[in-house]
């Protein structure tokens, strides 16, 4: 047995494009300009790189090389795409560096708490979990915790280390 249903489709007025969504059909081919500068942007982006990166770079600490290098924060810095283990090496690649990005330590790790975030997300009266399964839980993560958690380090938007040859 077959029913016969009517689909209701959004077209793109620029390029044709057929889309299920009106606001998606809408915004196909918007051109998309920066809120600061007014330069022309990526589709759905608000802001050009250089207007975002100025933005970040304002909002941020600033630190010295001597700052960064007592010890207060972790080693290694981050500029452009990459991680590097010593401001020297930034300066040795790219001479007319001005900052970096000091670098923050995390830790990769299985948090017991995702099981009470997913029940309270899920918003599903069948989905309840026994008292006695979340500290089952909780005891298998700190011990895979204990032998599998992994550090690493990541960019810190909030701390840039200004090179001595930008201070100067």
């Amino acid at each position: 047995m077959a029913k016969e249903v009517q689909i209701k489709a959004y077209k793109c007025e620029k390029c044709g494009k057929i889309w299920g969504g009106k606001y998606v059909a809408k915004t196909c081919c918007k051109e998309y300009h920066c809120d600061t500068c007014g330069v022309k942007t990526r589709q759905y982006w608000t802001r050009c790189n250089r207007c975002s990166e100025k933005n970040d770079f304002d909002k941020a600490k600033k630190i010295t090389e001597k700052e960064w290098a007592n010890g207060d924060y972790p080693s290694g810095v981050f500029f452009e795409d990459g991680y590097y283990w010593d401001i020297a090496d930034v300066v040795d690649e790219y001479p007319d560096a001005e900052y970096v990005y000091a670098l923050i330590p995390l830790t990769l790790a299985i948090d017991s708490d995702l099981l009470t975030n997913f029940e309270e997300d899920a918003s599903l009266d069948e989905i309840v979990f026994e008292d006695e399964a979340y500290k089952m839980f909780d005891e298998f993560c700190k011990e895979f915790n204990k032998k599998h958690s992994v550090d690493y380090f990541m960019q810190d938007d909030n701390t840039i280390v200004l090179l001595d040859k930008a201070v100067e």
